[in-house]
């Protein structure tokens, strides 16, 4: 199995990004694989501490040799979340063919590279499957895999197959979604807002890769694979990447996390229907509450 370069884009968070590349570092199949660093750069109104933000970012960057082989690309200027995830992954994936990608506030288990890789083996001509989740949703499932139609960027993987024939153009996304009359089953049976936001983007109001993204493959029927249980957690709610806190940011961190392996089933190409249904209900607020856990979230990082 030839292995897919990981691709981690950092900013300004030196602390989250150590422990990320820490973690990294320990997986199995870390010393046979080949990592790329983008760093982004200041903006222009940066104040001093945003620089030595950046610096100490950079400087963790250096400390150890995290994996077989790192290349540290550093930016002089700030291209933003966006612009640097949609450049990184154009420039690797076209060299190999497939991308294992993370940002600077994903922990993930031992077992993360090695389910991530064999499943890019496996389904790497399955042109229904878009994409692999290290990151499951906050559902009750004893299945070890399951696909869903909509995806998470929070440790993913893809193929140049899927990447290059990506639709960006999100005026032409919005008015495929309203001719085939997909609104609702786009926002997920109308739990989450995500026509609004390729709206917002399609003005120019966010920048979102992963709302287009997510659009490209959803209006070509395909899917994303996910583990039962989470192979990959997001330590950034602590205030430091979006201005946004979670009371205790331990607790949902370790929901549905499972520290070492995932078995890789072999499952139909579809959409489970009881998965669809737990991933739904994932999205409703309990009794007395306004809103969920995951739909707060959502609303802060997706970008």
């Amino acid at each position: 199995m030839e292995l897919a370069p990981v691709i981690l884009f950092v900013y300004n968070r030196p602390k989250h990004t150590e422990q990320t590349l820490q973690a990294l570092a320990s997986n199995d199949f870390a010393q046979n694989s080949i990592l790329y660093i983008y760093a982004d750069g200041p903006k222009e109104n940066a104040t001093e501490n945003d620089k030595l933000k950046i610096a100490e970012t950079r400087a963790v960057l250096q400390k150890k040799k995290w994996c077989k082989e790192v290349f540290i690309s550093e930016s002089q200027s700030n291209l933003g979340l966006e612009k640097s995830v949609m450049k990184g992954i154009s420039e690797i994936i076209k060299k190999y063919g497939k991308v294992i990608v993370l940002e600077d506030d994903i922990l993930t288990s031992r077992g993360f590279l090695k389910f991530m890789n064999e499943a890019l083996d496996i389904y790497q001509d399955t042109t229904q499957v878009a994409g692999i989740s290290g990151w499951g949703f906050l559902i009750d499932t004893k299945e070890e895999t399951y696909f869903s139609r909509v995806g998470s960027c929070w440790g993913w993987a893809t193929w140049d197959r899927v990447w290059q024939n990506t639709n960006w153009d999100a005026m032409d996304l919005l008015k495929s979604i309203v001719d085939s009359n997909r609104i609702k089953e786009f926002d997920i049976d109308g739990q989450y807002h995500f026509f609004k936001m390729l709206n917002q983007q399609s003005r120019g109001e966010i920048s979102s890769w992963a709302v287009r993204f997510y659009a490209s493959y959803f209006l070509k029927n395909n899917l994303f694979l996910f583990p039962g249980k989470s192979i990959a957690k997001n330590i950034g709610f602590d205030g430091s990447g979006t201005n946004f806190t979670l009371k205790n940011e331990n607790s949902f961190s370790d929901i549905n996390f499972k520290k070492e392996y995932v078995n890789l089933k072999i499952l139909p190409i579809e959409e489970q229907e009881g998965i669809r249904k737990k991933i739904i209900e994932s999205f409703k607020p309990k009794k007395g509450k306004k809103i969920t856990l995951l739909k707060r979230i959502l609303n802060k990082v997706i970008k």
